[in-house]
């Protein structure tokens, strides 16, 4: 379908008449229970990780870099595209739904955190997190060995005659670590940080960016509550309790059994991110990515490895 064609059709369908329930996330948090939870009842619509939020995100991003736009999130064809790719990303299904709940891709939070409240001001958000020791590590097992081409691409930037023939060369991962601040893009681009970027880092970028941009639009008032995956570890029925209350639901005893089979199967079952699969996965963590680890923390005004995070309006 033509752009145009597809920004008509979403401007005749105009926004979603329905409950949306809008959950941001650093990944590795819990994101994807919850979507599973909400898929379990028959009144909600439950998507999870739409690609054509991300495929947006990345192509326009792309374009912007390469013509050296020093920002694309505020231009009117960006904000007209994005807009009415969420309108019918949501429009009307077969299913009888009172409510959407949709989980933003792990690439896109950011993105989303930014343009959302701004477009779609009634949405209801919610952003899963937890503390960045635990969260990096999660993460980092899922991403090792998963992009090979970044190796040599790293070897590249990090060769002394290679990086002379190829200054502004970029990891293509970078790019794709859901970053959409150019002045932090700039200082991600810096070449004693490009050859660090391996996908240690990577993982560590992708949650730092995350809590600096949830951090910025609720310092603004935006209305969206943070939730730990620790609480959810530690206690589920107050975890849940707390986000029905948040998004003004009821929690039944009949929502509560349907919310008890879900969760009774790991969330990520048939997948490389099953439990059993990734328990099998070994990584080494050593002192001096941890190191790094902190500079990039630091960098983003986070506490440090080993700390605890509490992010502002956290239920």
């Amino acid at each position: 379908m033509p752009i145009s064609s597809m920004v008509k059709l979403g401007e005749e369908l105009g926004d979603p008449k329905t409950k949306v329930i809008w959950i941001y996330h650093t990944g590795r948090c819990g994101s994807t229970a919850l979507c599973q939870v909400f898929n379990a009842l028959p009144d909600v619509v439950s998507i999870s990780e739409p690609n054509c939020v991300l495929s947006l995100d990345q192509t326009l991003k792309k374009k912007a870099l390469d013509e050296n736009k020093p920002s694309w999130l505020s231009s009117s064809e960006y904000l007209k595209i994005y807009q009415n790719t969420i309108r019918l990303l949501l429009k009307p299904y077969q299913k009888e739904a009172s409510v959407f709940a949709v989980k933003s891709h792990g690439l896109t939070t950011e993105l989303n955190l930014q343009l959302i409240p701004k477009l779609f001001p009634d949405f209801i958000g919610i952003f899963m997190y937890r503390n960045p020791r635990e969260q990096i590590t999660s993460l980092y097992r899922v991403l090792k060995g998963l992009h090979p081409h970044e190796e040599w691409n790293l070897s590249i930037i990090r060769h002394p005659v290679l990086s002379l023939i190829l200054p502004n060369f970029r990891l293509s991962t970078l790019t794709l670590a859901g970053c959409n601040d150019p002045k932090h893009l700039q200082w991600l681009f810096r070449k004693e940080n490009k050859i660090l970027s391996d996908e240690f880092i990577f993982a560590v970028i992708q949650f730092a960016e995350t809590c600096f941009h949830y951090k910025e639009v609720v310092g603004k008032g935006v209305p969206i509550v943070a939730i730990k995956f620790e609480l959810f570890q530690q206690n589920k029925s107050k975890f849940f309790e707390a986000i029905f209350h948040h998004s003004g639901l009821e929690l039944t005893s009949e929502r509560e059994a349907l919310i008890d089979i879900a969760l009774s199967e790991d969330s990520q079952k048939g997948t490389p991110l099953e439990k059993t699969v990734l328990a099998q996965k070994k990584i080494n963590i050593t002192t001096e990515m941890i190191d790094n680890a902190n500079r990039y923390l630091k960098y983003y005004d986070l506490p440090g490895w080993g700390d605890s995070l509490t992010l502002p309006n956290t239920m």
